[in-house]
């Protein structure tokens, strides 16, 4: 498997591992108990302003995704800056109830994104983007 091929797997299961990660979040719920799952079901609806930037971080993300997978040099930047956004506006949304295996995909998307980082200014892969760039 060549750089390129490598690299647009890791983008493709880094965005599959984040959709899994959110499916299983609410798929799981049932599994938690009772006193938790209470809870969850007793927060209140997270603010505007957070749901608005929910919908820009997914917007962000399917730019992202798509740029990186076709080497289009202004998505690394980009990508950066909406890993930079959702890890400061993570600690202002409300309280996360989630199962183990919820948390382990949310883990494993992390991980992927990390990779991504490296792979997209650290390797090989990381030629394609400037050459697109002349």
């Amino acid at each position: 498997m060549n750089y390129r091929t490598s690299f647009r797997t890791v983008v493709v299961a880094q965005l599959v591992a984040t959709i899994l990660a959110d499916w299983a979040t609410q798929a799981t719920r049932t599994a938690l108990p009772s006193p938790l799952r209470e809870f969850t079901l007793a927060q209140p609806a997270p603010a505007p302003w957070l749901i608005g930037m929910g919908v820009v971080m997914i917007a962000l993300t399917l730019i992202t995704t798509v740029g990186l997978f076709r080497f289009w040099s202004p998505a690394r930047p980009m990508y950066l800056a909406s890993m930079a956004l959702a890890y400061l506006v993570a600690p202002l949304a409300p309280v996360v109830v989630q199962t183990a295996f919820a948390s382990t995909l949310f883990s494993l998307a992390a991980l992927l994104a990390g990779l991504m980082v490296g792979l997209m200014y650290f390797s090989p892969a990381a030629s394609e983007f400037r050459r697109r760039e002349a």
